[in-house]
């Protein structure tokens, strides 16, 4: 499985509800506003290409070659940059409110315990997986000492190491602190 596949399958399983702000999410390339269908494409096991539609917009807004800003109606799916349930720096689904994309939230429910994967030869960025449960996206963690992947903390160092116990999340980290003593 390639990373951009991985990368789209955390993507559309981080649907939920809104409710953390990320990042703003504005464009400023003018030919691109407003925006169009942000999509990928996966090849089926039987040679046959598909096209993906992630979501309508990757952006809540933009500005237009006439100088006009662009937004996105509230409610409207889009893609942000951010920590979430993972803790990684990695593009997860929103939606948009008054142009700003709020990340959605995962709701912890899926089994733990799970083994990690391989992308294109790398371990899995994170510790957290995701399921479908009820009908809602949900998330779990890896077992703890899965090789894992983290991207640092701006999102570009990659460092294999292995997933770690802090607190009650699974993360992927060189090295957590230790609880403190009472």
């Amino acid at each position: 499985m390639s990373f951009a596949l991985n990368t789209v399958i955390m993507i559309l399983a981080s649907l939920g509800s809104a409710s953390k702000q990320a990042p703003r999410s504005t464009g400023t390339d003018t030919a691109n506003c407003p925006p169009k269908s942000l999509t990928t494409q996966a090849v089926l096991a039987n040679g046959t290409k598909i096209r993906i539609v992630l979501t309508d917009y990757n952006i809540c807004t933009c500005n237009q070659s006439d100088g006009r800003q662009w937004v996105a109606d509230d409610g409207h799916p889009c893609m942000v940059v951010a920590l979430g349930y993972n803790e990684e720096h990695t593009a997860k689904a929103g939606t948009c409110k008054d142009g700003t994309c709020m990340l959605t939230e995962i709701p912890h429910g899926c089994k733990d315990n799970k083994t990690g994967i391989l992308v294109d030869g790398m371990p899995q960025v994170g510790c957290a997986h995701t399921c479908s449960k009820n009908g809602q996206k949900k998330f779990g963690y890896y077992t703890v000492g899965t090789n894992c992947t983290h991207l640092g903390d701006n999102g570009r160092n990659q460092t294999v190491t292995t997933c770690k116990q802090q607190g009650s999340k699974v993360i992927c980290r060189e090295s957590v602190p230790d609880p403190l003593a009472c």
